[in-house]
């Protein structure tokens, strides 16, 4: 398992699996697009629009700068929406300190071109492999400690 792992989406699903990984001991920023959402989830640890009643563990770093967010990252797992997937990868792939371990967690097509998101990722990064988190899960449920099952392939 990596020692730091890079959530890039501070929506549901992101939060819900940085929340997992760091209840496993694991290092884990969240980067957010949202100024003002980075700042209350560093205030209070949680989500309550999106995470009612769901504490988020005290080690998770929160953060508005990409750089900060990916800085010495084993992983990075990218849970953006997929019509903003293009764009957020491009910026990343710009980035020096850019770990090569990639896993999407974002679901849906990219509009226009069909692609699944894994399509995406390699083509704005020229190839190199992905790993893609896919299965029937809600963010909440799994937060609460609901059963579910996903797969990485």
């Amino acid at each position: 398992m990596a020692g730091h792992v890079a959530i890039i989406g501070s929506g549901s699903w992101g939060l819900t699996l940085g929340n997992l990984l760091a209840n496993k001991g694991i290092k884990v920023k969240i980067w957010g697009r949202s100024r003002e959402k980075i700042q209350r989830l560093r205030e209070t640890y949680e989500d309550r629009s999106r995470l009612p009643g769901i504490k988020l563990h005290s080690s998770i770093e929160f953060h508005f700068d990409l750089k900060k967010a990916i800085d010495d990252a084993d992983l990075i797992v990218l849970v953006v929406p997929s019509q903003a997937m293009r764009d957020v990868v491009s910026k990343l792939s710009k980035l020096s300190n850019f770990p090569k371990r990639i896993v999407s967690a974002a679901k849906g097509i990219e509009i226009g071109s069909g692609k699944r998101m894994s399509e995406v990722i390699k083509e704005v990064l020229g190839g190199g492999g992905v790993a893609a988190l896919s299965g029937p899960s809600i963010a909440l449920e799994v937060a609460k400690g609901e059963p579910t099952s996903v797969v990485v392939a």
